[in-house]
């Protein structure tokens, strides 16, 4: 995983970032969690906005919530054609 991620694979790097946030498979590095996503998601990968929202929503792996940060990431995440950020998107709206 680490290694495709390496390579450009986007969602390589947000299936990274997620384990490195729940340590899952290895040692849980939150700060590192976020940075992988968050450079996933500024080269246009779609699922890494939207596991990076859901991250600032729901406080996972101990990130700051952030309901204003998750909704800009899910908005980007539907803009780029991820429906889990339309929808999360639209739940945050209603709010």
């Amino acid at each position: 995983m680490a290694k495709s991620c390496e390579l450009g694979e986007l969602n390589a790097c947000s299936d990274l970032g997620i384990a490195l946030l729940l340590g899952q498979g290895l040692t849980a590095d939150p700060e590192r969690g976020v940075r992988t996503l968050q450079k996933a998601c500024d080269a246009g990968g779609a699922r890494a906005c939207n596991n990076l929202a859901t991250a600032y929503v729901n406080g996972v792996g101990g990130v700051t919530v952030d309901v204003g940060e998750g909704l800009r990431l899910a908005v980007k995440a539907c803009d780029l054609g991820e429906q889990q950020g339309c929808n999360l998107a639209q739940l945050l709206r209603g709010r």
